[in-house]
């Protein structure tokens, strides 16, 4: 219950200092609104060399202010297999529904940024149209490319030299919003990592 409640409140906080960094202050707004998103590394010998995006999320698409459409996306099974059993680890294609209108998203696997020692992960993804017409994809297709923003979630060790290191989606930034500068990215990391690290020293000196 302990660990829940340090992570709702790295999670609030994170927001604040997201909106100070630029996030949502344009006239498209993106909002994981419900679901979850998974972004995992394999990391062999200190190096990445796979990475894949799976789940199923809602996500909430604003334009002036004005709520246009919640869209579904999802790997192609749905979010149903986050062991990579049936769809092979190295996904980089989400499915984007909308109201009226169908979209795809591919993630740039190749080139993820990292922010204070894993603390934060960031991948792009170009929308993709697939026909129709929808405010909600409408929206997503102009602010393509955009931005995945991933906090660390967990570590599922493998061996004494490999392991998979996941996180779990908390933003998205679109290229039609107010950009935030690499610097923002930087204040928005450096705080999430910092409010960690003084929670597990504070925990260290109770027990």
């Amino acid at each position: 219950m302990a660990a829940k409640s340090f992570w709702t409140r790295l999670f609030l906080i994170g927001s604040l200092l997201a909106a100070f960094a630029g996030f949502g202050s344009a006239s498209t707004i993106f909002a994981p609104l419900s679901g979850s998103l998974t972004a995992s590394f394999f990391v062999s010998n200190g190096a990445i060399s796979g990475v894949d995006v799976r789940g199923s999320f809602v996500l909430g698409v604003q334009v002036d202010g004005v709520t246009v459409d919640n869209l579904t996306l999802a790997d192609s099974t749905g979010g149903t297999d986050p062991n990579a059993l049936t769809l092979p680890f190295g996904n980089a294609t989400l499915g984007v529904q909308g109201t009226g209108s169908s979209s795809t998203l591919t993630f740039d696997l190749a080139n993820p940024s990292f922010v204070n020692s894993f603390a934060v992960a960031i991948l792009s993804a170009n929308a993709s149209p697939f026909g129709g017409s929808d405010d909600g994809i409408t929206a997503l297709l102009n602010s393509s490319p955009l931005l995945f923003a991933f906090g660390y979630a967990n570590t599922i060790n493998l061996s004494d030299t490999a392991d998979v290191q996941q996180y779990s989606l908390y933003a998205v930034q679109g290229s039609s919003s107010a950009t935030p500068e690499p610097g923002s990215v930087v204040l928005l990391a450096s705080g999430l990592f910092a409010i960690g690290a003084f929670q597990i020293r504070r925990r260290r000196k109770v027990s």
